[in-house]
């Protein structure tokens, strides 16, 4: 894009034991200057650890990236740090389930704050930043959930296509300044650490989704020029039903 030397990347949920870890570590490996951002502190040490020889440099933000006072000085914190802000990626997603007469309005209300309110916040808060710097991208992991409903998925689902529809009425509106929201669709189980421990039966991991495939899809994205600019892509197993 703009920035194609040692870009400034915000990672959000990078704690985690799934996409963030994943995401930063490719990243870093592409030459981003990364700042992460997690609820545990420890984890988001031990992954600057593993990057610190390949990154240019690593600012840390333990914290959780719902709350708004916690958006803003992390925003704050990257200029201070870097100056500009050219990548956003957002990870996290709640993951409660179940059926629809036993969902909870506080169910809903959590899928709202996690997948809808504090996207709506960080690309509120980032976007004026990016705008200064003639440009950036916003990346958000969504779900086949955010496309069309699932049984047993009300309230995930509601909320997911709550973010599609917020991400590209954001992307309609600043597209032509530079601004690239994208939804990052992923169209199946997720093969990471905590799956694995969720589903220990599981034997057969070839139908799900690779940390690889995610973190080189996020890669490829925060490489787009302006003038191919995707606003959503998806990632699907081959052998997924489609």
């Amino acid at each position: 894009m703009r920035h194609a030397e040692e870009p400034v990347t915000l990672i959000i949920g990078a704690s985690g034991q799934g996409i963030g870890p994943a995401v930063a570590e490719r990243l870093a490996h592409d030459g981003h200057r990364l700042f992460l951002v997690g609820r545990s502190a420890t984890a988001l040490e031990a992954l600057a650890e593993r990057v610190k020889d390949v990154a240019p440099s690593v600012w840390l933000h333990p914290g959780d990236a719902t709350k708004p006072r916690i958006i803003r000085h992390v925003v704050d914190d990257v200029l201070l740090h870097y100056g500009r802000l050219d990548n956003l990626v957002y990870t996290p997603s709640a993951s409660s389930f179940g059926p629809f007469l036993e969902e909870s309005p506080k169910d809903l209300e959590e899928h709202l704050k996690v997948s809808v309110e504090a996207p709506w916040l960080w690309m509120q808060t980032a976007i004026p930043q990016m705008l200064a710097s003639n440009g950036g991208r916003l990346i958000f992991m969504n779900a086949t959930a955010g496309k069309r409903g699932f049984a047993d998925m009300a309230a995930f689902s509601a909320a997911k296509h709550a973010l599609h529809g917020l991400v590209e009425a954001v992307a309609r509106e600043h597209r032509r300044a530079g601004i690239q929201p994208v939804s990052l669709i992923l169209d199946g189980m997720l093969d990471h650490a905590g799956m694995r421990e969720r589903f220990p039966d599981k034997e057969d991991w070839s139908d799900t989704i690779s940390m690889e495939a995610v973190a080189g899809a996020v890669s490829y994205l925060c490489r787009q020029d302006v003038r191919g600019m995707s606003h959503e892509l998806w990632l699907t197993p081959s052998n997924e039903r489609w």
